[in-house]
């Protein structure tokens, strides 16, 4: 009967929703972990590129510019042409607290770096802050967590679907038949065996059925 079916059904519906629950679990996991590691390289790439421009800057000045804090900033106003991701330049003098190394500060939308200019004894004469305009960065940064997530989630529904149909063709089906053959020994009338050579627990129980079968005959 129609009910019969639906509750045969509940089998091969369980392995799927289980198969279901552990692709979302496991495709859940990788795919933030691909999202952080997408953030990441992102942020790695930008303060790179943020303390190279920086590093270009301070390799340029002569050590007259590090002696004279408005000479610096003059040269700063040549800085902004030649970036455009810039969006703000200026140097201020160093103070007693001042820390020798670069400070990288990005988000979403604005990147800040704090670079050192160091003398020739090391010691930090100013400081050179850098703002980068991060909105194509974050925008690309958008596109690679959206392909991220649909790439997880069409691989997680794949593997449903090819978890939905090997269960119908190696499970369902034949415990299906072997029901069936199961039934019309019980009335009495046997129908032709099976004859399946699976090595599994299926086959066995169907070879059990054959030979119920073989007997009820004879």
């Amino acid at each position: 009967s129609l009910r019969d079916r639906l509750l045969r059904a509940g089998l091969q519906a369980r392995i799927v929703a289980g198969t279901a629950l552990l692709v979302l679990a496991c495709g859940g996991f990788f795919a933030l972990r691909a999202v952080d590691a997408i953030s990441d390289a992102y942020r790695w790439n930008g303060e790179a590129e943020a303390e190279a421009v920086a590093h270009s800057f301070v390799r340029s000045l002569a050590p007259r510019d590090l002696d004279d804090i408005e000479r610096l900033r003059a040269r700063l106003t040549r800085l902004s042409g030649a970036h455009p991701q810039l969006t703000r330049v200026e140097a201020s003098p160093a103070e007693a607290d001042t820390p020798r190394v670069a400070d990288y500060d990005g988000d979403d939308g604005l990147a800040v770096l704090r670079f050192p200019i160091l003398d020739a004894s090391g010691r930090p004469v100013a400081v050179l802050r850098l703002d980068f305009s991060r909105e194509e960065r974050a925008a690309a940064l958008a596109a690679g967590r959206r392909e991220v997530l649909l790439a997880a989630l069409g691989a997680g529904l794949l593997l449903v679907i090819g978890a939905g149909v090997l269960c119908r063709l190696l499970l369902s089906r034949p415990i299906d038949r072997i029901s069936r053959n199961a039934l019309l020994v019980v009335s009495g009338k046997p129908g032709a065996a099976l004859g399946w050579r699976r090595r599994d627990d299926i086959g066995v129980l169907a070879r059990a059925i054959d030979a119920l079968g073989g007997t009820t005959k004879a």
